[in-house]
């Protein structure tokens, strides 16, 4: 038999592409929302469909963002990459919905982690085949 040893290091690298990409998302969430947010509030206009259609944008932007951060740093399969941060941002976004109190599971919210996976396999798969610098001396 044999005996494997998992270390905490090697957890900790397989899993890097996966919180940066999670981490720098959420961070970019967080600054696209509040700017909205602060835009509303010194134009006074306050539309609930205008609020949902940023709050979706962000999210799309910040799961292509995210997937694309995490497949450069894990320089392959982009698409699993994408998709993993994608839901990873989904599953955030839906617990601080529900906590707060302003989410409930409706179709919007299936419709929305599909949207979150296919935008941040695509961030993969655009971050796994870009081509890498040329560096001239």
């Amino acid at each position: 038999m044999h005996s494997y040893t998992i270390s905490l290091k090697s957890i900790f690298s397989t899993l890097r592409p996966y919180i940066l990409g999670v981490f720098t998302a959420a961070l970019i969430n967080i600054a696209i929302v509040a700017l909205c947010s602060f835009m509303f509030s010194v134009s006074k206009t306050f539309s609930p469909e205008a609020v949902l259609g940023v709050v979706i944008g962000a999210d799309v932007i910040c799961a292509f963002v995210g997937g694309y951060i995490a497949a450069r740093i894990k320089k392959e399969k982009g698409i699993v990459c994408g998709a993993i941060v994608g839901g990873i941002l989904f599953i955030l976004v839906l617990t601080g919905g529900m906590i707060s109190g302003f989410e409930e599971i409706t179709y919007r919210t299936v419709l929305s982690f599909v949207i979150l996976l296919i935008f941040g396999a695509l961030g993969g798969i655009k971050g796994v085949n870009r081509k890498t610098r040329i560096k001239i001396k």
